[in-house]
């Protein structure tokens, strides 16, 4: 009896435990700090600021939102758009 293969996600959910572990895309509603640092542009202070939105305001439903995060405005969004997706 052959069966044929289902099709996997090539974009599993990752949990992160460090820097060095991260995989892109980066699913920005589950994404810890550490995780978050990796992304171009993102430090520390800005990776707090994200969590703390996703805090307040539930999870992202839109890239576009995160441009509500001080500090992360165009450029900088435009810079993380590949490295990023949203999940639920």
């Amino acid at each position: 009896m052959c069966t044929e293969p289902t099709q996997a996600s090539t974009a599993a959910s990752v949990e992160t435990t460090g820097a060095e572990e991260v995989s892109f895309p980066l699913d920005i509603n589950q994404a810890d700090s550490e995780a978050l640092q990796a992304l171009p542009g993102i430090g520390e202070v800005l990776a707090g600021r994200i969590i703390a939105y996703r805090d307040e305001n539930g999870p992202f439903s839109s890239p576009d939102q995160l441009m509500n995060v001080e500090g992360i405005g165009e450029k900088r969004l435009e810079a993380i758009l590949d490295y990023i997706t949203i999940g639920g």
